[in-house]
């Protein structure tokens, strides 16, 4: 039988703790977020634009 995975994000300090688990109320808070950071994502990507449409559905 095999055993889920669990992965956590820890605030290192004196004593680590788990990071609690958290949704966000819209997917245009996270865009926000990633406009004002895109460290978020990656320090290698450049943003060009924000919900781009394409010639492509």
């Amino acid at each position: 039988m095999k055993m889920p995975i669990q992965h956590a994000i820890w605030k290192v300090g004196i004593k680590p703790e788990p990071l609690t688990v958290s949704k966000l109320a819209t997917e245009k808070h996270l865009e926000d977020m990633i406009v004002e950071c895109p460290a978020i994502l990656s320090g290698e990507w450049m943003l060009i634009g924000r919900q781009e449409k394409t010639q492509f559905p």
